[in-house]
């Protein structure tokens, strides 16, 4: 029956497509008493202290040639390996270090091979320590391969 359906359709809808009224209604306080221009100040402050943890490791652990961005806001940094590395196989190996990262093949299309020595690394969920320690544990696989 066509109207079985059309109910599991809709419920399946309210479920999976709106947000529910409970975080609504906590957004909508956590705007109306003002909290958020401090909430955003702090997310700032901690991110923009990720980010220049990131890039003083890179600086610090990447062998010579290596390139990367130095986003002025986000989460990320592109970097961009010297010596035809292959990020999509190096990841497997930097797993057994605990060090992730995006391959950067998987930005491109065609599959050229533009981006095979490219990497996206985020900032965003880990601290300055733990910046440091998995760019120096990466930084010396790298420079292995080289």
């Amino acid at each position: 029956d066509h109207r079985i359906i059309d109910r599991l359709i809709d419920a399946k809808s309210a479920t999976n497509s709106h947000t529910s009224m409970l975080p609504q209604v906590l957004c909508t306080e956590f705007f109306a008493r003002g909290y958020y221009d401090e909430h955003l100040k702090k997310l700032c402050a901690i991110h923009r202290e990720r980010r220049d943890a990131m890039m003083a490791a890179l600086e610090k652990y990447m062998p010579e040639g290596t390139k990367w961005v130095y986003p002025d806001g986000g989460l990320f940094s592109w970097v961009e390996l010297p010596g035809g590395i292959d990020t999509t196989e190096l990841l497997k190996e930097a797993a057994r270090y605990k060090v992730a990262y995006i391959a950067g093949a998987g930005f491109f299309v065609g599959g050229t091979g533009e981006g095979r020595n490219c990497m996206r690394i985020s900032y965003g969920n880990v601290t300055p320590a733990q910046i440091d320690l998995g760019m120096e544990r990466l930084g010396a696989l790298i420079c292995s391969k080289l």
